[in-house]
C-alpha cells in the first residue's frame, strides 16, 4: 500500500504564526482606538477599566486563536511524522523481508552446493569401492584360477606318477607274471571247476610267486580305483591309459574276486565297480 505523505509546511509557517499574533494585536489596538474615537464625541464615558477589560479579553482571544493554530500545526506535523514512520517501517520491513529471502536463497544454494558436493563425493567413493570390489573379485578369481590350475597340475602330476608305477621295477614283473598266470584261464574262470583249479594253483607252493604277483596287481588297481573315486587322480587320464587294463582284469579274474568277496565283501570293491562301469560303457 503506497502512503501519500503530506508535505511539511514551508519554513515561513512559523512567521505566519507569529504574524497572527501581530495582526491580532494590531486589530485589537485599532478596535480600542475606534472605540475611543467613537466614545469621545458621543460622551459615552467608557472607563479605563473597561478599556483594560476589552484589551485583556482581546489578548485572551488572540492567545486562544494562536493556540488553536499551534495545535493544528502540531497535529499536521504529527501526522507527517506518523506517515514517515509508517513508511520507514514498511521500507524497513521490505528490506528485512528482502534480506531474509536473499539469506534463505543463499542458504538453499549453499545447501544445494553442499549436497551436490556430498553426492559427488559419495559417487566417487562408490566408484572407488566398486573398482576395489572388481579388483578384489578379479584378484580372487585369479587366485582361485591359479589355485585350480595348481591343483589340476598337482593332481595330473600325481596321476602320472601313480600310473607310471605300473611300468616300473617290481610292478612290471608282477604284471608280466600275472599275465602268464591268467593266460591259460582266459574266459574259463566262470566255470566252477576251472575256478577251483585256479585257486588251488595259487594256494600251492609252486604258485606262491604267481599269487603274490596277482595280489600285488589287484591291490594296485584297487588303489588306483579308490583314488579315482575320491577325485584324487585325474579320472580322464586314468581312463585313457588304464581302461583296457581294467577291463582285461575285470573280464578274466572277476569270478576269482567274487569268490573272495563271499568271505570279505569289501575286497577289491572299488576296482570291480569302476572296471564294470568302464566295461559296460565300452560296449
Amino acid at each position: 500500500m503506497e502512503i501519500i505523505e503530506p508535505k511539511l509546511p514551508p519554513p515561513d509557517q512559523f512567521k505566519i504564526r507569529y504574524a497572527v499574533l501581530v495582526v491580532g494585536f494590531i486589530i485589537l489596538s485599532l478596535a480600542l482606538l475606534i472605540i475611543y474615537l467613537v466614545d469621545k464625541p458621543n460622551q459615552q464615558h467608557i472607563k479605563l477599566a473597561d478599556y483594560i477589560s476589552m484589551a485583556s479579553f482581546g489578548s485572551v482571544t488572540i492567545g486562544l486563536i494562536y493556540t488553536a493554530i499551534s495545535f493544528q500545526y502540531s497535529y499536521k506535523v504529527d501526522l507527517i511524522k506518523a506517515a514517515r514512520e509508517e513508511k520507514r517501517l514498511l521500507e524497513q520491513g521490505k528490506r528485512e523481508n528482502q534480506l531474509k529471502k536473499e539469506a534463505e536463497f543463499a542458504e538453499k544454494e549453499r545447501m544445494k552446493s553442499l549436497e551436490e558436493k556430498e553426492n559427488a563425493i559419495a559417487q566417487k567413493q562408490d566408484r572407488i569401492y566398486q573398482q576395489k570390489t572388481e579388483l578384489n573379485e578379479k584378484h580372487h578369481k585369479q587366485i582361485l584360477e591359479n589355485t585350480r590350475i595348481r591343483i589340476d597340475y598337482d593332481k595330473l602330476k600325481f596321476t602320472v606318477e601313480m600310473c607310471a608305477i605300473w611300468y616300473r621295477g617290481d610292478m612290471a614283473l608282477n604284471v608280466e607274471t600275472s599275465k602268464r598266470l591268467i593266460m591259460p584261464y582266459k574266459d574259463k574262470l566262470n566255470h566252477p571247476d576251472q575256478l577251483e583249479r585256479f585257486k588251488n594253483q595259487l594256494d600251492s607252493n609252486d604258485g606262491f610267486e604267481q599269487r603274490k604277483s596277482l595280489i600285488a596287481v589287484l591291490n594296485y588297481l584297487e588303489l588306483i580305483s579308490h583314488l579315482v573315486t575320491k577325485d584324487v587322480l585325474d579320472k580322464d587320464f586314468v581312463k585313457a591309459n588304464f581302461q583296457t587294463i581294467f577291463i582285461h582284469y575285470f573280464k578274466h579274474v572277476a569270478a576269482f574276486i567274487k569268490s573272495r568277496q563271499i568271505e570279505a565283501p569289501r575286497v577289491y570293491r572299488e576296482f570291480m565297480s569302476l572296471a564294470e562301469d568302464w566295461h559296460r560303457n565300452s560296449n
